[in-house]
């Protein structure tokens, strides 16, 4: 099977870089070792991983944190975090370019879906500290693998300030928050993705979510087609 799979990159990865294309990019069954093995003597990269998780009602944590749904009056601080998350993106070791988000953007994104914000009322006003986004899929996606019905933990995904994360219990809290909505909503199954170069994703993710499908990416040589 892996020399199928190889010989069909040698074929279409020549034609991409016939074109200029020199990002490559292929998905895979997360537990096929063998040919993961086989990309990575290839040069590929572990890049991005889809995973799933039953809603179950199992995750016993301490509520030490006020996690509320967010509403329109929510929109500046939801919009000052979701501006943090970008940056935080954009910083090694993750690298990676999110598009930004206008105010309106945000109130949209609250009017539509379920973003939950979690807040410290230590502060004299209290301060928004992170926040989930989940919403119920309305068809079934070949590419992640999620089905209607399922929960996905999108579009602006989760995100936790520096000083919260490591031990506090918050993000099990937020998550815990959007499996209860999932339930409610007769949701059976739960789908992430996060990349692998975020170190904080790749550890919790991976405490609640089984991995299916791993992507992986290849950055060839752009002079490539410049020498004789």
């Amino acid at each position: 099977k892996e020399e199928g799979y190889l010989a069909l990159y040698r074929s279409v990865s020549q034609e991409w870089v016939d074109q200029n294309i020199f990002n490559h990019m292929w998905t895979i069954n997360y537990n096929d070792l063998k040919l993961r093995a086989a990309l990575y003597d290839l040069g590929f990269g572990s890049y991005l991983i889809d995973a799933f998780a039953c809603p179950d009602d199992k995750m016993d944590c301490a509520d030490s944190f006020v996690i509320t749904r967010a509403s329109e009056s929510d929109a500046g601080a939801l919009f000052e975090l979701i501006e943090e998350s970008r940056l935080y993106y954009r910083a090694t070791p993750i690298f990676l370019n999110r598009e930004p988000y206008q105010i309106d953007d945000v109130k949209k994104l609250i009017g539509e879906s379920n973003v939950f914000m979690a807040w410290d009322e230590a502060w004299d006003d209290k301060k928004a500290i992170g926040f989930i986004n989940v919403s119920v899929s309305q068809e079934n996606n070949n590419i992640d693998m999620s089905l209607e019905n399922h929960g996905l933990l999108d579009e602006i995904g989760a995100y936790i300030q520096p000083g919260y994360r490591g031990g506090k219990g918050l993000g099990k809290q937020l998550l815990k928050k959007a499996f209860e909505y999932c339930r409610n909503s007769g949701v059976s199954r739960v789908h992430v993705d996060f990349e692998t170069a975020n170190p904080f994703a790749n550890k919790f993710w991976r405490k609640y979510f089984d991995p299916m499908l791993l992507s992986v990416r290849r950055t060839i040589n752009k002079n490539v087609n410049s020498i004789n």
